[in-house]
């Protein structure tokens, strides 16, 4: 009965509506009954007394409807857990960023016509309530849930540090910086074998490359004996250490996670606008990872108004989190920067299932529906391609406890032809099989992490192991994931960790694309495309489906080609879902001043000019937003990088209304064959 009780007042969302439409309506009469007499902030202090005791009568009734007391577990609707500590929230929040500024001596930019002052977190008109998924309003006992679990998970952490490591891939001159590193990690330069840094796409078949066999592998990037030692033992001591699940109530929901940070901020907001232009309704929460990086116009202003909001993972996780600008070191003993801080955010976010997206990856067709398709229903996690073949190395399948058969189970990407029709049962393991497509080994192709859709209820346990794999990356796992080759980082971590405890993880089939444009004779990319995993999905059924039916009609004719799977799904009609736009990126004053739009001779040239149909000109859309936001008379754009960039915003407006003078006079031709 109690549980009953339970779930329909949580799940009731006319009832929290009206509540908090009752609530802020009852403040606003009140605020102008005693408009006069009275200062600004009284009135509101007023309100929120006369809030706080219409909260406790709420609370009081509910629990009594229910037979029981507020510390017998009765969940209240979101509203009411919300109110009495939402507006303390913003005041602390407030608080804390002016004495950062004050400390820091941080001014903002002064427009000198009053139309952009700093957002008053104390006036009720800025307290968007209007949307019970409003991402503003996040229980607080949430997020000490996240703090308390990692609080919990830093001591493993750190228990678990390497004592050996790798050079960075661009680090030079190791021996000098040998003295730094001498109480933590010993660094071992990178030294490769025979086969040296391998790097093979996909499309690359001729027989002139080699078969990517356990042997050959291991004659690549070397691990030195002492160092698979060292790291067997700490990846043994992490994941017998840490927990099957975490606290009820600790995430909730569905929702969309970004990490912005300096012009990364920017991006999110270009990304978000889209998403929102192509239908999606969710919840959007954006990282800030450090304190010199907080937007006060983006995070109080703007993305409520886009049901998003910004969390700052230096008050999330201040052990873990420095400032740039003090160089304090973490009292965890670490530094996460660049790619580690993805992982942590997918465990920060408050969504219980989260769409991941990089800042410059721009969502052309509505992705809310994937949480509800499949295959994330039946996976809980979905990953997207890169351009490459995987080359993991096969020792840290050794030193994690990988149980690798010597049984074949695929063909590259093809999961679902029967191993029997390509292969005789003969061949040797080592050297005549590839060892990803052998059974217990992370499938081919390797990772683009640019957009990672992942159910926390069912990879928690990958997640935390994901994290750890990064926190320990750039000197550790990612050299082993990639072996020198093209995009070392944190793209494997989540498959990786995935594939070791045996979850399930949806890869898709449709190569990644390419958008760009023709320079001379030479093509420029400037993006990839990735495309609706439901489409794909249902691609594959019907490619199963049709080879099953085939071999059993041809029997001893039946003739396989070992890139038929991937030319099928390679051809087959399939929806573009994200374009990430990485290269470059759609920084306006980076574009402008690296002259990234213009041709040899001078003249501007579209970037994008062979996309796919997505039922609109994706770049001049990217322009009109641009001009929205830099460019707007009524609410001048505030962002610290647009300060320290010393661009004069009246000589980038022109440029840019150049740029969609341009766009518009040029049309598009469609690229039909994306």
């Amino acid at each position: 009965m109690m549980q009953d009780y339970k779930d329909e007042i949580s799940s009731s969302e006319e009832l929290q509506l009206k509540v908090m439409n009752d609530i802020i309506k009852d403040s606003m009469m009140y605020i102008k009954k005693n408009k006069k007499g009275r200062n600004y902030e009284n009135r509101v202090n007023l309100a929120n007394e006369r809030n706080k005791r219409k909260l406790q009568k709420m609370k009081k009734a509910a629990a009594t409807e229910a037979n029981a007391n507020e510390d017998s577990g009765v969940i209240l609707p979101k509203a009411l857990r919300d109110m009495d500590s939402q507006q303390r929230r913003h005041v602390k929040q407030a608080q804390l960023h002016r004495k950062y500024e004050e400390d820091h001596d941080i001014k903002h930019r002064d427009y000198g016509d009053g139309r952009a002052k700093k957002k008053d977190p104390l006036d009720i008109n800025n307290i968007d309530i209007s949307n019970d998924n409003d991402p503003s309003i996040i229980p607080e006992s949430r997020l000490d849930l996240i703090k308390k679990m990692f609080t919990d998970l830093l001591p493993i952490i750190t228990e678990s540090a390497p004592k050996l490591g790798y050079q960075l891939q661009n680090e030079k001159d190791i021996g000098s910086r040998r003295g730094k590193f001498r109480l933590s990690t010993k660094i071992f330069p990178r030294t490769y074998g025979r086969n040296g840094v391998v790097n093979i796409a996909i499309h690359d078949t001729s027989e002139k490359f080699p078969i990517l066999s356990k042997d050959f592998l291991n004659d690549c990037l070397y691990l030195p004996t002492d160092m698979f030692e060292v790291l067997k033992r700490s990846h043994e001591y992490f994941v017998s250490h840490i927990p099957d699940h975490y606290a009820p109530n600790t995430y909730s929901g569905e929702g969309i996670v970004f990490i912005g940070g300096g012009k990364f901020s920017w991006l999110s907001l270009l990304s978000i606008e889209n998403l929102r232009s192509a239908g999606s309704k969710l919840p959007i929460e954006v990282m800030i990872p450090q304190p010199e990086e907080y937007e006060p116009q983006m995070c109080e202003t703007i993305l409520p108004r886009l049901n998003a909001k910004c969390l700052l993972l230096y008050e999330i996780f201040p052990d873990i989190i420095s400032s740039e600008k003090t160089k304090k070191k973490d009292s965890s003993g670490f530094k996460l920067t660049g790619y580690q801080y993805k992982s942590l955010s997918l465990l920060a976010s408050t969504f219980e299932k989260v769409l991941f997206l990089d800042s410059d990856n721009i969502s052309v067709l509505n992705p809310d529906v994937l949480f509800h398709s499949e295959p994330f229903t039946s996976h809980g996690m979905i990953l997207w391609p890169d351009f490459w073949r995987r080359v993991t190395h096969p020792m840290f399948y050794d030193l994690a406890g990988f149980n690798i058969t010597e049984r074949r189970v695929r063909n590259l990407m093809d999961k679902v032809t029967p191993p029997e029709v390509y292969t005789t049962g003969g061949e040797d393991p080592d050297t005549e099989i590839p060892l990803h497509d052998r059974e217990g080994a992370i499938p081919d192709l390797s990772t683009e992490s640019g957009q990672i859709i992942v159910d926390k209820k069912t990879h928690f346990k990958a997640l935390l192991l994901s994290f750890y794999y990064n926190v320990y990356g750039p000197r550790h796992f990612y050299p082993l994931f990639s072996q020198g080759g093209n995009g070392e980082g944190d793209k494997e971590t989540f498959i990786a960790a995935s594939v070791y405890y045996n979850l399930p993880v949806y890869q898709m089939n449709k190569p990644v694309g390419v958008v760009g444009h023709w320079s001379n004779d030479d093509y420029e990319g400037v993006g990839m495309i990735q495309y609706d995993p439901i489409i794909d999905k249902l691609n594959e059924d019907h490619y199963k489906k049709e080879i099953l039916r085939r071999i059993n009609e041809e029997g001893d004719d039946f003739h396989y080609g070992k890139m038929d799977f991937f030319n099928y799904l390679n051809d087959a009609e399939a929806r573009p879902m994200f374009f990430h736009s990485n290269y470059p990126k759609l920084d306006p004053i980076s574009l402008f001043s690296e002259n990234k739009l213009v041709d040899p001779d001078g003249n501007q040239w579209r970037m994008y000019s062979d996309q796919p149909d997505i039922g609109f000109d994706f770049e001049l859309k990217q322009w009109q937003l641009i001009n929205k936001y830099f460019c707007s008379v009524d609410e001048p754009f505030q962002m610290r990088y647009l300060e320290d960039s010393n661009v004069s915003m009246e000589k980038l407006c022109r440029a840019i209304a150049s740029r969609i003078k341009f766009l518009h006079s040029t049309g598009i031709r469609f690229n039909y064959d994306q």
